[in-house]
């Protein structure tokens, strides 16, 4: 029998190649996402100055709230303290523990940083982040990359530093020569005592610094960044890493392998927005490619119903059928997934590069698509394709062969139990997303399981496909058929007879609408919420934005002092987790609370218009204030005590001092800004937000502001405008990001419904040459098919309209509180016109090929 199929292949060519068009496309998309999965779940970071040390302690920025069960990343880069320092001296198998401190540092030439500084829009509010690309650290801890001197000798007393090459060129300094360093949010002048060259790539500058330097300028005394540990002589790895994550305890981690760039890159640890996009989109291309491929597959093996039922006639069992049908699937299957491989690598490679160049995901994890994600993407196409085939001629197999011939030409709209069974299975889980959207989640998240409603009911319907396309036929046929004529009533008979058939193309089609309907509004409606709450929030006129280390206390008073300025408050952003008392809601998302830092007696003109109770102008010391509707839900009022999980994984306990309104969805906390500052990397506010006095010019304050800005290196200023141009071009980079997924999707949508459309109108040869005969024209076959070809795009749009609002209600309700999504009417014509085209195209080009020859030749049988 596999000879036999091997033959059909070779003389079926139209099935063929659009059974081989949907494998490829299903097993590549599922590729693809597997090399998203795989990249979030390996989750690799080499080491970089790190390199040398096999074995990285670190502190354990994984959080767990009371009584939770899903582990938390924090916002900061957590330290470790004299506790584990002393642990792992202690630990048998250490050769030695090299200590890292590292804090901001940059070299400052003519006044302005040597080394360039991106700055991002990350979290709530107006937060804007400086990537910390320049470093201080001790120079016992060079050895760890390693850093060799090239000239000079290694800082033993204050005022030493050693500078690394690329530092030292973009300064233009030589050993003996004097540097300006800006550290900890001053200015101070170093003498060079050498230059080091690193032995590997070493994306930050590193200036090294004697002991005495790095006390002083430790953002918190008496902790580290990370211990490199060197094993003794012959100590397996792994054994040692066992001891020292027995030895540490929780507060720290062991790193190895590829995980050690955790500790210098602590932003890497923060993937949770690329393990959403990364399952949604898998999610996406499962449910996608899996329903085209086997729609494409059963519309492929109904063709060839006459063809079978001969076999059987002339004395095929049906197992030796059942075998011939297996043979031809594993092959085309197994060939088209290897030849999807590369292609899927490529496609897979460069989405993630947009996932990370939008923001989504941090930069340097490094990409993987290894044999795993490969095999299993095989393994589903396969098994797909098997069940596809089996389920498709499995009537053909077991059906008398007298009936097997009858129904090849009428065939039936008959469903097993087991399809009604998984289909109201889907639309169980339909319903189940919608509740969790409603209730369960909260922020950004919400649009995960939102997103899952559309394609899950799209699936159940489609599963009952011949049913409800035999009753939308019959609905809808009636209404067209006056605007049609002859071709309108032949159409219509045609689609009665072949309601089976005209599900297979009817179903992608409405996953085309629902999906990118759904999504595209998803989107839309994400970015409009998120940019009113922005610009709500967004009450400063001007900011001035720090260089890498930070503000000192002076600088907030010097602002003031500037002619014009109503209110200056310093500003800091991090997130965290509210501990005691318990939220009985959970925790606000995998993020955690936004927390922002401000000034007292600015907050109520920088960062919240208005109080419910209490007064921002009490926010200081360990202080806080919250939003009213969380104040109420955890039981608390102005005078009680609340316990705060920060950022740098430390605890503080505040008095609650104000609550304040605050849009849906939107909630964040609000700590004195000197507090949260020194739970961050610089430990000092970043940021200074001002507000004009009511009337005056903020041209001249913005003039006023740049001439202090010229006396702190590094700095800047922004307005209004410019931040929420940033910061929506921030959420449209990101959802630049949703948009490719959603175009992915409709793309092999797209593929499916033209080789459905393409396969089933090529295997009507023979009926149109026999309507020709009869005394039909071109002109009227190709009205007939026009007919068929509106019917099927007018009921898959009809469907996917009816399922998209299962998605987009609840989703909306959750962000904005009311029922409409937000976003342009001309993208959901846009959608539906294209549906409809690739519908019509897809059926009438495969009809013109057809009538090209003659009427006798196209009578005869294939």
């Amino acid at each position: 029998m596999f000879k036999l199929a091997m033959r059909s292949l070779r003389h079926r060519w139209g099935g063929f190649v659009a059974t081989f068009i949907a494998m490829f496309f299903c097993a590549g998309l599922l590729m693809a996402a597997g090399g998203l999965v795989q990249t979030s779940a390996e989750h690799a970071v080499p080491a970089q100055r790190l390199a040398a040390a096999p074995i990285v302690v670190a502190g354990n920025s994984n959080y767990n709230l009371p009584g939770g069960q899903t582990p938390y990343t924090l916002a900061e880069q957590v330290r470790v303290g004299q506790d584990v320092v002393d642990a792992v001296g202690k630990t048998p198998g250490v050769a030695k523990a090299i200590q890292d401190v590292s804090f901001p540092a940059v070299v400052l030439k003519d006044g302005k940083p040597v080394s360039a500084s991106s700055q991002e829009f990350r979290g709530h509010g107006s937060r804007v982040e400086t990537d910390m690309t320049s470093l201080g650290h001790g120079w016992t801890s060079a050895e760890l990359t390693p850093y060799t001197l090239v000239s000079g000798t290694e800082p033993t007393a204050a005022g030493q530093v050693v500078l690394d090459t690329t530092t030292a060129s973009l300064a233009g300094v030589q050993v003996g020569q004097s540097v300006t360093v800006e550290v900890h949010g001053g200015q101070q002048t170093f003498t060079v005592s050498g230059i080091a060259r690193a032995s590997g790539t070493v994306s930050q500058a590193a200036l090294f610094f004697g002991p005495a330097d790095v006390q002083k300028f430790n953002t918190e005394p008496g902790t580290l960044n990370a211990i490199g540990v060197i094993p003794a002589a012959g100590q397996d790895v792994a054994a040692l890493s066992d001891k020292l994550t027995a030895a540490v305890g929780p507060s720290a981690i062991v790193l190895t392998g590829d995980h050690r760039g955790y500790a210098e890159f602590p932003d890497t640890l923060k993937v949770t927005d690329l393990t959403v996009t990364s399952a949604v989109f898998t999610l996406l291309a499962i449910m996608a490619g899996l329903f085209g491929a086997s729609s494409t597959l059963a519309l492929a093996y109904q063709q060839r119903g006459r063809e079978m039922a001969l076999l059987r006639a002339i004395g095929t069992t049906p197992r030796q059928l059942r075998r011939m049908i297996r043979g031809e699937t594993i092959t085309l299957s197994l060939l088209a997934s290897v030849v999807a491989i590369v292609p899927a690598y490529f496609a897979s490679e460069w989405l993630y590069d947009e996932i990370v160049s939008s923001g989504i995901a941090p930069e340097g994890i490094v990409f993987h698509l290894g044999p795993a994600p490969i095999v299993i993407a095989m393994l589903i196409a396969l098994l797909t394709s098997i069940g596809a085939a089996r389920i498709a001629g499995r009537r053909a197999a077991v059906t008398k062969p007298t009936a097997a011939l009858q129904e090849a030409e009428n065939q039936p709209v008959r469903m097993g139990w087991g399809r009604v069974i998984m289909a109201w299975v889907f639309i169980a889980v339909a319903a189940l997303m919608s509740f969790v959207t409603l209730t369960a989640v909260t922020g950004p998240l919400t649009a995960t399981p939102a997103a899952l409603i559309s394609i899950c009911l799209a699936v159940g319907l489609g599963l009952l496909g011949p049913a409800i396309a035999k009753l939308m036929t019959a609905i809808i046929a009636p209404l067209l058929r006056p605007f049609a004529g002859l071709a309108g009533y032949l159409g219509s008979l045609n689609a009665r007879q072949r309601a089976t058939r005209m599900a297979a193309v009817i179903t992608p089609v409405m996953l085309l609408t629902a999906i990118a309907t759904a999504n595209l509004y998803l989107v839309t409606t994400e970015q409009d919420v998120s940019t009113a709450a922005y610009t709500d929030d967004l009450h400063a006129d001007l900011v001035l934005q720090s260089g890498a280390t930070g503000f000192t206390p002076d600088v907030l008073a010097k602002v003031r002092q500037l002619p014009n300025v109503d209110a200056a408050s310093e500003f800091v952003a991090s997130t965290g987790f509210v501990e005691k008392p318990t939220d009985p809601l959970g925790g606000k998302d995998l993020d955690g609370w936004p927390i922002q830092g401000v000034t007292a007696d600015a907050a109520s003109k920088i960062g919240v218009s208005s109080t419910i109770s209490g007064d921002l102008r009490n926010l200081t010391g360990n202080t806080v204030a919250l939003t009213d509707t969380y104040a109420k839900r955890i039981g608390r009022t102005i005078g009680d005590t609340i316990t705060l999980r920060l950022g740098d994984r430390s605890t503080v306990d505040v008095k609650l001092v104000a609550t304040f309104p605050t849009r849906p969805s939107f909630d964040k906390i609000l700590l004195p800004a000197d507090l949260l500052a020194a739970h961050t990397l610089p430990g000092l506010p970043i940021q200074i937000l001002v507000r004009a006095t009511a009337g005056a010019d903020v041209a001249q304050l913005r003039t006023a502001l740049a001439a202090l800005s010229q006396t702190l290196p590094g700095s800047t200023i922004s307005d209004r405008s410019t931040l929420a141009t940033a910061y929506a071009g921030h959420l449209q980079s990101q959802a630049l990001v949703s948009y490719l997924i959603v175009a992915m999707i409709a793309g092999y949508t797209t593929i499916t419904i033209v080789n459905n459309l393409a396969l089933s109108t090529t295997r009507r040869r023979k009926e149109f040459g026999l309507q020709r005969l009869t005394g039909s024209t071109r002109g009227q076959i190709l009205g007939m098919m026009a007919f068929e070809g509106t019917l099927v795009a007018v009921i898959g749009i009809i469907l996917g309209v009816i399922v998209t609002p299962s998605t987009l209600i609840p989703f909306s309700l959750s962000r904005t509180g009311n029922a409409i999504p937000t976003g342009p009417l001309w993208m959901f014509f846009a959608v539906v016109a294209y549906a409809a085209v690739v519908a019509l195209l897809a059926t009438l080009v495969p009809t013109w090929f057809r009538l090209r020859g003659r009427p006798l030749e196209a009578a005869v049988p294939e």
